[in-house]
């Protein structure tokens, strides 16, 4: 990005699996047509700089991933908080400096693992990826199958133990659709505002998106 962005100015941020995950399904740019500016948190940068590997380097070349570091005491203490729940430092570090980050500026976090609990617990929105996609379709930021490549490209390195919701089957292709229906009709009688708003909509539970998409992805 040219100019700095304040981090207040931004809508989401990001942990280093879900970054990774997305490098190694080839759907990185992906995330870039859905969001013109990521949060980076310093401790996910930090993580990706530590293991150097070719695909870490591509990632942090992302110059639309925007790192952001936890400055405020308040910020602090609740990562500490956080480690007594996830273990670490410095395990979970990106996933409690994220945590943080999303609560102090207001983002979506995307987080894949069971740091999820936590966040909600704070009260902070969290968004699969696969539902991120379904509700870029729904609020018409992608064509519906750009967005079904995008959840194929996230499905590739997640065991079906981690994303039970839907896989990439014909028949889950369908319940994709089904799924980018039920988001957009949500979203008009939410009336909900200027994308991205729909993911925290002030009516919307923490994390109830992500459990629509679990419902229908679990019907015949």
């Amino acid at each position: 990005m040219e100019e700095a962005l304040d981090p207040d100015d931004l809508e989401v941020g990001i942990d280093t699996s879900v970054l990774i995950d997305l490098a190694e399904g080839k759907v990185l740019q992906g995330l870039n047509e859905i969001f013109p500016a990521v949060g980076l948190p310093g401790m996910v940068k930090h993580e990706l700089e530590r293991s150097a590997s070719r695909l870490n380097s591509m990632i942090l070349s992302a110059d639309w991933l925007i790192p952001v570091t936890v400055d405020e005491p308040e910020d602090l203490g609740l990562i500490a908080d956080l480690h007594r729940g996830l273990g670490g430092p410095p395990e979970n570090a990106g996933e409690a400096e994220l945590i943080a980050l999303a609560r102090r500026h207001g983002w979506v976090a995307l987080i894949e693992d069971r740091a999820r609990n936590l966040a909600i617990r704070e009260g902070v929105h969290v968004i699969r990826l696969s539902t991120l996609a379904a509700a870029a379709a729904a609020c018409e930021v992608v064509p519906v199958e750009r967005a079904w490549g995008l959840h194929r490209g996230f499905h590739m390195r997640r065991a079906p133990k981690r994303m039970p919701a839907m896989g990439t089957t014909p028949a889950d292709r369908d319940r994709f659709a089904r799924t980018v229906e039920a988001i957009a009709v949500l979203a008009e009688r939410r009336e909900s505002p200027v994308w991205p708003g729909l993911l925290s909509h002030s009516a919307l539970k923490p994390g109830q998106l992500d459990e629509l998409v679990r419902q229908i992805g679990e019907r015949p």
